[in-house]
């Protein structure tokens, strides 16, 4: 039931109602309202990951003088029907599941396939995949066959997402890499989809959580009767890779994607050792949820499915909650339940416990579709209000208020780019990884086996002017721009990103030719386009930050050109670097 409010104008979407009852019930009020610009830049990053284009700020302003409900409603479904939408959520999606290319530091091969995964994550989001099939495709979509061949494939390049974690491929003990890759699937699961550190359970029972070490390998079971190694040579073993009918009927495709493996139920392994067996752990669910003792899985095959499916049924009580959290924090700035990753006895309490059920069952509600509640958000005055304190604030319902927070590193590097004109912005592909599996240093040319132990942050292919999500996830070789600007460690489940401050970023800015070179394009761009200064500064400030100059800026920019000398393409250069280094480029009001 929505709370009762007494200022019910204030109230755009449902949401609004559970934010301001809790501060009527405090004796507080919300904040002063965003900017025009500033949230239109705010929101254009949130569903894309891109800043707004000045004819894309134009439009808005033009139409907000008509109605500016209808005007910010317009622009809400324009980017949530942009097929950048799905790259950003997607290189979201891609932080919690430990998406990578290669393998790990112990050889750091390159799986030529994963890219796969990674693009179809980007697909099923611009589609509105609903979230529960979503899950259940990656999980399992291998056993969901279609008499369509297109359709068999989407569903097998799902499941890359238990193939693509790192794996301690030199371990000579094959049946120990296999338990250690099941751990790992095992976390990615349990932290991604149902917010517990189940894996915390593989030594002994979970030391906070209600989670016996019986469950963990009741659950291990199943990953264990999957199949995602090809062969098992005792150096550089060999992930499962096969080749799929296409959609055309005449060609195939080369997937990385598991199989069905031998059917085996574990038995405990006593303080994690597969050396000493305790009791059998029949494959079935967490008891703590699915009811103490119940009936183990009457399966010919892995469970896979019907792990799955238990986790998206509605009776869980976990998995929505989870997901509508991630989808508050990607908006807000930090989660309803902080821990995002943690539902657990260690993890933080709900901040309004009331909002986060709610929006739960709004997901199941509306059919499991991820828009829907995006568009509920963002739309919502909460959503609205300045990330600015004007001194009338409320600190203990910051979570209410969308944060200041700084760009991450794909969408700084993103926006550098495309303020430049530099950004090619064409959807998926591989040809950046292939580049990669070319000079990598070939172990096994037979099989394949190619490491990227010599591809260092500064290879020549990080130069490429495609979105950052299109830049190979190199485990322990990312570039420069986003190991400095705190990009996920792709080894972790990442809940959240940090947010650094050192010398060494300043540095980058101020150094690296990359920055330059984009600020020489974004002048020549600028200089092209209006033939004064006051109009060019006009232009520089639209593209990069949003709005106009003021006073006080436009007056230091043309003493600056001015007092520059003769070279004025050097000066027009050096600001629009100058303007990279911004705060308010930086940073998101």
């Amino acid at each position: 039931e929505l709370p009762k409010v007494g200022n019910s104008a204030w109230v755009k979407t449902p949401v609004d109602r559970f934010v301001l009852s809790r501060l009527e019930k405090a004796s507080a009020r919300p904040a002063v309202p965003a900017t025009q610009t500033a949230l239109l830049r705010r929101m254009t990053f949130d569903l894309t990951g891109l800043p707004p284009s000045p004819t894309e700020i134009d439009s808005f302003e033009k139409d907000c003088v008509r109605d500016s409900e209808a005007a910010y409603r317009k622009v809400v479904d324009r980017l949530l029907a942009s097929p950048r939408y799905g790259e950003r959520w997607g290189r979201l999606w891609m932080d919690v599941v430990r998406y990578g290319d290669t393998t790990a530091s112990d050889g750091n091969f390159i799986m030529r396939q994963a890219w796969r995964y990674r693009d179809w994550i980007v697909d099923a989001l611009n589609a509105d995949l609903p979230y529960d099939r979503f899950l259940v495709h990656q999980l399992a979509g291998d056993l969901l066959p279609d008499k369509d061949p297109a359709v068999t494939l989407r569903r097998a390049v799902a499941t890359g997402f238990l193939m693509i974690g790192p794996k301690a491929l030199a371990e000579s003990d094959k049946e120990q890499v296999k338990l250690d890759v099941v751990d790992e699937q095992l976390d990615v699961v349990g932290r991604a989809f149902l917010g517990l550190t189940i894996a915390c359970a593989r030594c002994h029972d979970h030391k906070f959580d209600p989670i016996p070490t019986v469950d963990y390998y009741s659950l291990a079971g199943i990953f264990r009767s999957t199949e995602i190694f090809g062969d098992l040579v005792r150096t550089a073993t060999k992930w499962m890779e096969r080749d799929l009918p296409s959609g055309d009927g005449k060609t195939k495709v080369r997937v990385m994607a598991p199989r069905e493996g031998i059917s085996m139920d574990l038995r405990v392994h006593e303080r994690g050792s597969r050396h000493h067996l305790g009791d059998l752990a029949p494959r079935r669910f967490l008891q703590v949820i699915a009811g103490e003792g119940h009936a183990p899985l009457q399966t010919n095959g892995s469970g896979r499915l019907e792990l799955a499916r238990w986790i998206v049924d509605p009776k869980n009580p976990l998995t929505v909650r989870v997901k509508v959290n991630r989808l508050w924090q990607g908006h807000f700035g930090k989660g309803i339940v902080e821990s995002t990753d943690n539902f657990g006895i260690k993890g933080a309490d709900p901040s309004d416990p009331a909002l986060l059920d709610w929006l739960a069952a709004e997901l199941v509600a509306g059919g499991w579709k991820l828009k829907r509640m995006h568009r509920m958000m963002v739309l919502s005055n909460a959503y609205r209000q300045s990330a600015v304190r004007d001194g009338s604030g409320n600190p203990g319902f910051a979570f209410h208020t969308p944060r200041l927070r700084r760009l991450e590193a794909e969408q700084f590097r993103d926006a550098i780019l495309a303020v430049s004109g530099q950004l090619e912005r064409r959807l998926g592909g591989n040809e950046i990884i292939e580049k990669a599996f070319k000079v990598g240093d070939v172990v096994d040319k037979k099989r394949g086996v190619v490491s990227a132990s010599t591809i260092n942050s500064r290879w020549e292919g990080y130069k490429s002017n495609r979105r950052s999500l299109y830049l190979p996830v190199i485990r322990n070789g990312q570039p420069d721009l986003l190991a400095l600007f705190d990009a996920v460690d792709a080894n972790q489940v990442v809940a959240g990103r940090g947010e650094s401050i050192v010398p060494s970023q300043a540095a980058y800015l101020l150094n690296n030719p990359f920055v330059p070179e984009q600020a020489g394009h974004l002048a020549s761009l600028v200089r092209e386009a209006a033939s004064d200064d006051v109009s060019r500064l006009g232009l520089l400030w639209r593209r990069a930050l949003g709005r106009m100059p003021v006073v006080e800026e436009a007056d230091d920019a043309l003493a600056f050109l001015e007092a520059s000398g003769p070279d004025e393409a050097a000066a027009w250069r050096e600001l629009c670097q100058a303007v990279f280094c911004f705060n308010e480029f930086i940073y998101l009001e």
